[in-house]
């Protein structure tokens, strides 16, 4: 049950206010100063290369997933029924990696809709100021 007092809904705040881009999202960039912006299009270049980064090692997983199948049967073509059920098995556990990961992305980086909005809005509150 969640912790519904005074004191726990100001912890709840405080976790959500940790993360700078999230609550740039939520208020909007006109109550940060410019440098502030500049230090967090930096934070969001490092969260969108890490996301990308994640994004392609999920989908070469669930890419190469096949291959366990041909190469489990290959195994058992050859007779080798322990090694071959063993392949066999990282098949499923495939798609449990990537489901995983696409669980972890979206809970740390809010998916990549999120951190695309996040970035334009900083890039266009920077121009923005620039051009004042």
């Amino acid at each position: 049950m969640p912790d519904r007092s005074l004191k726990g809904i100001l912890e709840l705040f405080e976790r959500q206010a940790e993360d700078e881009l999230n609550l740039l999202s939520d208020t909007g960039p006109e109550f940060f100063t410019t440098p502030h912006l500049l230090r967090l299009r930096g934070q969001w270049e490092v969260k969108n290369t890490l996301f990308q980064f994640f994004q392609q090692i999920t989908m070469l997983v669930v890419a190469v997933s096949p291959i366990w199948i041909v190469l489990a049967l290959l195994l058992l073509w050859l007779k080798w029924l322990i090694l071959a059920l063993a392949i066999a098995l990282l098949f499923p556990l495939s798609f449990v990696f990537y489901f995983l990961g696409l669980w972890f992305m979206q809970k740390v980086f809010r998916g990549r809709g999120h951190l695309e909005v996040v970035g334009r809005v900083i890039g266009e509150e920077l121009e923005r100021r620039r051009k004042r």
